[in-house]
């Protein structure tokens, strides 16, 4: 009988699950989970902390991600005019909702306001409908 293999085995080029059912040794220890969430405590939990990476190191591979998706030359966001910016589906050469939402949660977390206006200005100036044509209002029966 054939074992199932482990999708990162698959990867790696292991011809067996033994290595990716191996409990993974790890110096920094164990996250301890919190009693109470963000919402009573005020504190937004750094899991990546909390596992034992240092903040320097942290701090610097959000801002190269940061760099490489919203800025570098293989960036996705892009800004239109002087106010409006989108999210690009590579694969489908348009802007998708999700790319959008993806990139105002980013801008969020990262407190990049200026990227978030422009991420919500775009679809809220393309979307909205300043005028109702007469012909789409429907009366009651």
């Amino acid at each position: 009988m054939i074992g199932a293999i482990c999708i990162f085995c698959l990867g790696a080029g292991v011809k067996s699950d033994q290595y990716c059912t191996k409990d993974i040794k790890d110096n920094r220890g164990k996250m301890k989970p919190w009693n109470k969430g963000a919402r009573e405590t005020g504190k937004y939990r750094n899991v990546f902390l909390d596992a034992g990476y240092n903040k320097a190191d942290i701090d610097s591979k959000l801002a190269k991600a940061y760099h490489d998706v919203f800025e570098g030359p293989n960036r996705v966001y892009f800004e239109v005019g002087d106010s409006m910016a989108y999210v690009s589906d590579l694969k489908n050469h348009d802007a998708r909702t999700e790319g959008l939402s993806y990139g105002m949660m980013v801008a969020v977390q990262l407190n990049k306001k200026d990227v978030f206006d422009r991420l919500c200005a775009g679809p809220k100036n393309i979307c909205s409908i300043r005028e109702v044509p007469e012909m789409v209002i429907l009366h009651g029966a």
